[in-house]
């Protein structure tokens, strides 16, 4: 869908059935410099397991609004409650944020969300030269 994560400010809103499987993961972002917002429910297992993250539901129109947001991860129950984070993901496309819901997905994600920066400055070589 050619959208750009251009910064290191993640929104991440989980399930309590999806909470401890990203939480050996979120180290990892956050030692490689990226910012963690999380929803209330997600911002106090953050909390209780000694994560750092910043409380994000009472502003979340204006964290959009001042694009303060580069990616959302929202891993809904499996019961597919719609209702309580359908703002969350209508944000997120609104204001044009990537938006990841597929529990498998976002854990691929996170294992390599540190690394994104860190190989930036590696040259572009052709698939020739590594065969």
């Amino acid at each position: 869908t050619e959208q750009l994560i251009e910064g290191k400010k993640l929104l991440l809103s989980s399930a309590a059935s999806h909470q401890k499987e990203i939480l050996s993961l979120l180290d990892k972002v956050i030692n490689a410099g990226w910012t963690l917002y999380a929803t209330s429910g997600t911002h106090q297992f953050l909390q209780t397991h000694s994560v750092a993250s910043i409380l994000a539901d009472n502003n979340l129109d204006s964290l959009f609004a001042k694009k303060q947001i580069d990616c959302v991860i929202q891993l809904p129950s499996q019961q597919g409650s719609l209702c309580p984070r359908f703002q969350l993901r209508r944000l997120a496309i609104d204001y044009q944020v990537p938006l990841i819901t597929n529990p498998q997905l976002a854990m691929i994600f996170l294992q390599c969300l540190p690394e994104l920066y860190a190989k930036k400055d590696q040259p572009v070589r052709s698939w020739q030269d590594l065969c």
